[in-house]
């Protein structure tokens, strides 16, 4: 079981993930946006953080790079549905690969819980 933050600006899919998350016993943590996802994590901790790219204000490259200096986040899921998404230097000094990275939309969520379960077994 482990508490995931969930960003993502569109409703349906944060309740959508947050669901199955559920069903398989972790602790969904969701935010429409990463203002509000800094501020859920200012007294409480999350084990991963599966992030959208393109978020209103702060964009997910930001919020990831926030998450990871200021609430000592370490593991990482990007969730985009940018077809052609190279990773930029910034979150590649942060050690997260193209591996971490999941296409909109996931025809199959238990490729979602794979990557969940193979991010949180690396050291």
């Amino acid at each position: 079981m482990a508490r995931i933050l969930i960003v993502d600006d569109d409703a349906t899919v944060n309740a959508s993930l947050a669901a199955y998350l559920e069903d398989f016993d972790h602790l969904p943590v969701v935010a429409e946006n990463g203002e509000d996802a800094l501020e859920m994590l200012t007294d409480s901790a999350v084990e991963l953080a599966l992030i959208d790219l393109r978020l209103p204000g702060m964009n997910g490259e930001q919020l990831i790079v926030q998450l990871y200096e200021r609430c000592g986040v370490r593991h990482f899921l990007i969730h985009t549905g940018a077809v052609h998404y190279s990773l930029p230097d910034s979150l590649l000094a942060l050690g997260i690969t193209p591996a971490q990275v999941l296409y909109k939309p996931l025809a199959d969520l238990s490729l979602l819980l794979d990557a969940i379960n193979r991010e949180l077994s690396r050291q």
